[in-house]
């Protein structure tokens, strides 16, 4: 679902030349992206002290910039973009579909990802296996 949303969104934005919509969604997306990949990395290495050491350095900062850029960044740059320039210039049909998927849409999947991460954190955080 998430896939299908985010490369709507960028179809759409390139389609309507709201190129903005498209590079705020690659950037903060990105960005979070990378730490996870290395936090993959180290987990799944041989040498332990990789393992510790990468694997939970890398997720400590996914999670931190996880929730910095698609909790806080994405909300304070679709408000800004969609709501608060709505009244500069009228909105035309695609740029309130835009708005809906970047702004409700995909914030709500991050939201409950978030809670997902929060969650595992708990458990390792408790030594509870599974």
């Amino acid at each position: 679902m998430h896939h299908v949303i985010t490369v709507s969104l960028v179809l759409l934005s390139v389609l309507t030349a709201q190129h903005r919509a498209g590079f705020y969604t690659f950037f903060i997306h990105d960005i979070p992206d990378v730490f996870l990949c290395m936090a993959k990395m180290g987990h799944y290495s041989k040498s332990r002290i990789v393992h510790d050491f990468v694997a939970n350095i890398s997720f400590t900062f996914f999670t931190v910039t996880f929730a910095y850029f698609r909790l806080y960044c994405l909300p304070c740059l679709t408000y800004a973009h969609y709501f608060v320039a709505y009244h500069v210039r009228p909105a035309s049909y695609s740029h309130s579909l835009c708005g809906i998927l970047l702004g409700f849409i995909l914030q709500g999947l991050h939201i409950f990802w978030f809670v997902l991460i929060v969650k595992m954190i708990v458990r390792l955080v408790a030594g509870v296996d599974g």
